[in-house]
């Protein structure tokens, strides 16, 4: 029982994140079924709304974590920042001490 959980979670990390778009049939439609699936189950799990709380880098990932694995297609991405714009959370804005420790941190 536990095996296909985890067979399943790690499909999830692992698909593709671009579109299947440019994938010839019947693989596209294969891949946008899987990645509708992924999302649907995904959507269970509360976004992030608020990141004012958070420091800089610790917000941009929540974000970035957001937009890989729970929100699959580019419409889905696009409802999710503009939501976040429109409630003032993003561009994510801080105090330049943190701005400067943020890109010290950065890979």
């Amino acid at each position: 029982m536990v095996a296909p959980l985890v067979r399943y979670y790690e499909l999830v990390l692992a698909f593709p994140d671009t579109s299947p778009e440019t994938v010839a049939e019947p693989w596209r439609s294969f891949l946008f079924k899987v990645r509708d699936e992924m999302e649907g189950w995904a959507s269970v799990i509360e976004l992030p709304r608020t990141l004012g709380k958070a420091d800089l880098i610790s917000a941009a990932r929540e974000i970035g974590v957001a937009m890989r694995y729970l929100l699959r297609s580019e419409s889905k991405r696009a409802d999710y920042l503009g939501d976040l714009e429109r409630r003032g959370e993003i561009p994510l804005r801080r105090s330049s001490e943190e701005l400067r420790a943020a890109e010290s941190e950065a890979p």
